[in-house]
């Protein structure tokens, strides 16, 4: 209970928006991650190939290199709140309800390009999200984001429940009809209670001008701490996609783990009980400890999961369980402490450029994940395997860079 309590004053002492955006984030996190559990399997019951699942992915990547600059430049030149409400509004209604009624190929096309433009409103989140906010509570801002998440993850039977009922084509377009829904809940709360911050209103009176990337490139790549950080989210931004597109796969795929379809919710559920439990009972050691050499582990703690993962023979799901709850263990802190490092070095170098210097790091990140997906494809078709061992590789690359931020 005391740290319950701890959390409790931890949201109250945070910035306004910030608050606003945790709290209201659980209509996006616990639907969302029901449908993305299983998405990779939707797409497959739409005819998709596991190779144009790649190229899906690929196609995703396309506009996370294309689209970030401009959410840096209207965070700037219309603020964060509007930039934030215009674009995250119409990419996750938008994309949700393409999903809800897709037929084929050219549906998920669409829908892909159209959440393409959470690439402009995730730049305006996370400024709003730390300014106002002081430094030591960005990392527990991020992980209460991250607990929504687990909690959808641990309800995942009920979507996996909607599966073995009405099979995975119609189970998953009420899925995705349940997310627009709460969606739609999400925004009006956001639009009501959201604010601009001050540091937004400085930068609208002052305008915007894309010339200004020109000297934030300068910025980041002569500061060694913001280059290595580039580094390691090019890195995580390949082993996110390359993870959330193949991993489902290859539970269920007869050359890997040849699991039952509607059996592995269970997979995501006591990983994320696992992960409940740990995140109450040390996130606010995140205010308290060095959280760089914490990150560096969990790095090399997901890589030794990942080796293990592919040495399992199939059809062992409790196996496979244990071995998801030590990777889970693992990262779950990864994400928050990214982000809240990241902000903190953005303030010591220079706090009014954080949209540009953000979107710098999407757009080079992206340019060098957009053949993730395919790679991964290609990859995943000649053996099952492969994917996840060069993501192991990445860990290891990724905990030994983390020393020297």
């Amino acid at each position: 209970m005391s740290n319950l309590r701890e959390i409790g004053d931890s949201l109250r002492r945070m910035g306004e928006n910030a608050r606003i955006l945790v709290l209201t984030e659980a209509f996006w996190g616990i639907p969302m991650a029901w449908v993305g559990f299983y998405s990779s399997l939707y797409m497959k019951s739409l005819g998709l190939s596991e190779v144009e699942i790649g190229w899906i992915s690929g196609i995703y990547s396309i506009t996370q290199a294309l689209l970030p600059i401009l959410g840096g430049y209207f965070s700037d030149k219309w603020g964060r709140k509007r930039t934030f409400m215009i674009f995250d509004s119409i990419a996750w209604l938008g994309s949700t309800f393409v999903w809800m009624i897709a037929l084929d190929i050219r549906y998920a096309l669409l829908a892909t390009l159209i959440n393409g433009l959470t690439n402009i409103s995730m730049l305006p989140w996370k400024c709003l999200m730390v300014e106002g906010t002081p430094p030591e509570l960005r990392a527990v801002a991020y992980s209460i984001v991250q607990l929504w998440w687990l909690i959808g993850s641990l309800t995942a039977p009920l979507a996996g429940f909607m599966i073995g009922l009405y099979g995975v084509d119609m189970g998953c377009r009420l899925l995705y009809g349940i997310a627009f829904f709460l969606m739609t809940i999400m925004f009006v709360l956001r639009q009501m209670y959201l604010r601009e911050s001050e540091i937004g209103e400085k930068l609208m009176e002052e305008g915007a001008s894309l010339a200004d990337y020109l000297e934030v490139m300068k910025k980041v790549f002569s500061q060694r701490e913001l280059s290595l950080l580039m580094l390691i989210s090019v890195m995580g931004t390949l082993n996110y996609t390359i993870w959330s597109t193949f991993f489902t796969l290859f539970l269920v795929d007869s050359r890997a783990l040849c699991l039952d379809a509607s059996s592995i919710s269970i997979i995501p559920s006591v990983s994320s009980l696992a992960q409940l439990i740990f995140m109450l009972m040390f996130m606010q050691t995140l205010t308290k400890t060095n959280i760089k050499n914490i990150l560096s582990l969990t790095y090399l703690s997901s890589a030794v999961a990942l080796m293990f993962l592919l040495i399992i023979p199939p059809g062992q799901l409790y196996l496979v369980a244990l071995v998801s709850i030590g990777n889970a263990l693992a990262s779950m802190f990864r994400w928050p402490l990214m982000e809240a490092i990241t902000a903190n070095v953005i303030d010591r170098i220079d706090p009014m450029a954080r949209a540009r210097i953000l979107a710098l790091f999407s757009i080079v990140a992206a340019l060098f994940s957009i053949p993730g997906g395919p790679l991964g494809g290609y990859m995943y078709y000649a053996d099952p395997r492969l994917p996840f061992i060069m993501l192991a590789l990445f860990n290891c690359l990724s905990a030994f860079l983390t020393r020297f931020i």
